[in-house]
């Protein structure tokens, strides 16, 4: 299933036709955000997507989930996002959307692809990043962060060895969640939104997006000190170490100068996630 506002707006209609009491989101990210979205609609007995961003409250009918994927958090997270064409990016509701009970379970991922697996590790790993670099990051928020990239740091040899067996995909399902946990209190800052429109202009996945921009991203922000914490972490003895996984595990894409300029302008236009930045970020035309 896609996260389209069309499609959750086809949901909504659906629903309404017999009144669910709840809705079961089963898959990755994407149909658990659909399921979140369509839940708000469903409750308000509307189809109207533009209720989706509105700050009236977050009513919304009752949501279980089981994901079968261990990337997005979403079963953890508050936040759903959608594609939106007339943006070419995707865009995160304003209601929060909790779930009432998510069924965790890693045998429910072990049929996963190669390149899903990677991909969503790669966003679970960007997940972290985002988290501790967030203007909203704080003590509590960076001690989550420290567990979970020492987590990872354990089955980053898995994944550079291609053993996805029990044992990583249970420790990856896990560290997914504890990320989305995170997620819920701080939100994602400049790799995700900047893979939102690089997911859609170049079609590829979420993870892959966010893994292509990290590196740069770190070398960016200005926090040094956290920027050498999450390396160390890792357990890589530099930074060009981990951009050489990241490179390893990502597809290479290649970016025109107008795509560059159109992706950038579209990032620049998201004031609300910018602000997730702990400094000011400014738009340079060259």
């Amino acid at each position: 299933m896609n996260r389209l506002l069309e499609t959750v707006s086809n949901i909504s209609q659906f629903g309404m036709d017999f009144s669910p009491d709840f809705i079961i989101g089963i898959g990755g990210g994407s149909p658990i955000d659909a399921a979140k979205a369509a839940s708000v609609l469903i409750f308000h007995k509307s189809t109207d997507t533009d209720l989706l961003f509105d700050n009236r409250g977050d009513t919304h009918i009752t949501l279980f989930f089981v994901p079968t994927t261990a990337g997005s958090g979403s079963e953890s997270t508050p936040s759903s996002i959608l594609t939106v064409h007339t943006r070419k990016t995707k865009l995160s509701i304003k209601r929060r959307v909790y779930c009432e009970k998510a069924f965790i379970n890693f045998r429910y991922t072990i049929s996963m692809p190669y390149n899903i697996t990677v991909s969503t590790a790669v966003d679970v790993l960007t997940h972290l990043v985002d988290e501790y670099m967030s203007a909203k990051s704080n003590i509590f928020v960076d001690k989550l962060v420290k567990i979970g990239l020492l987590g990872f740091s354990e089955i980053l040899p898995m994944i550079q060895n291609e053993e996805f067996n029990e044992c990583f995909r249970e420790k990856i399902m896990i560290l997914s969640s504890i990320a989305g946990i995170i997620i819920a209190n701080t939100r994602t800052t400049l790799t995700h939104t900047m893979s939102y429109p690089l997911t859609y202009g170049k079609k590829i996945t979420h993870g892959f997006a966010c893994g292509l921009l990290a590196y740069e991203y770190l070398v960016f922000h200005k926090n040094k000190y956290k920027v050498d914490d999450i390396v160390s972490a890792l357990g890589f003895a530099n930074i060009v170490e981990l951009k050489n996984f990241l490179k390893n595990s990502c597809p290479n894409i290649v970016c025109s100068e107008k795509e560059i300029y159109e992706y950038s302008n579209i990032v620049f236009e998201d004031k609300e996630r910018l602000s997730m930045h702990p400094y000011e970020v400014s738009l340079i035309v060259l």
